[in-house]
């Protein structure tokens, strides 16, 4: 919209000539953890979330129609150099964000979305822990509803006969049920001990805010 609309945005400057193009740039986001040992491995890990926002550019995908001296301008200026992946490209680099378009074939048939579907033993149960308690109950994600894990936890917070949960985490979300729920239990008296992976590719920054969160209780 911007691109076939630069004309009226850019009116009031006298431009006779409209060009738009689209690049993407990908960096480096790895980052090493050192052998230093008077920093702990949180501060490391925070250090390297850190730096990873300054990473070095790896990849530039280009429109193959951009003007050869502005491409040259940009990869100077990425400090890119001929072992890097200088790819040109089409007018568009993430496919993805079509699924992004608003659906406007609404009266048309469209294809079901797939959703997950409960457990046969928890589609009309009142507490998870009596089910459980009788017989082992197998869930495979995604295709089993997440529900009963929520639920679970959260009735072993409140429930007096539960002294202690212990649960392994590798990802969660910024509003996560189950943290929300262990949070819950520590402040009802249990004993809770969260293994959580501080080194969750890209989730790191998001596991150390629930370290700290959770160490609070």
């Amino acid at each position: 919209v911007i691109k076939f609309n630069l004309p009226l945005i850019f009116s009031y400057f006298g431009f006779d000539v409209f060009n738009a193009h689209v690049f993407k740039v990908t960096k480096d986001a790895q980052f090493d953890i050192d052998n230093d040992i008077n920093t702990t491995l949180v501060e490391k890990i925070s250090k390297g979330v850190k730096n990873r926002r300054k990473g070095k550019p790896t990849r530039f995908i280009f429109d193959q129609e951009m003007d050869h001296k502005l491409v040259e301008f940009l990869i100077k200026k990425l400090n890119l150099s001929k072992k890097d992946s200088i790819i040109p490209g089409q007018k568009i680099h993430n496919f993805k964000h079509f699924m992004d378009f608003p659906n406007v074939f609404k009266s048309y048939n469209q294809p079901l979305e797939r959703t997950s579907f409960p457990h046969p033993y928890f589609k009309n149960y009142e507490r998870v822990t009596d089910t459980v308690l009788k017989k082992d109950v197998l869930l495979s994600f995604p295709y089993h509803e997440f529900r009963p894990i929520i639920d679970l936890l959260r009735e072993a917070a409140m429930d007096p006969d539960v002294k202690t949960i212990q649960i392994t985490a590798y990802r969660l979300a910024s509003n996560s049920k189950i943290a929300n729920a262990l949070i819950n239990a520590a402040r009802n008296g249990k004993e809770v001990t969260v293994m959580l992976e501080l080194r969750a590719r890209f989730d790191e920054e998001n596991n150390l805010d629930w370290k700290e969160k959770l160490e609070l209780e």
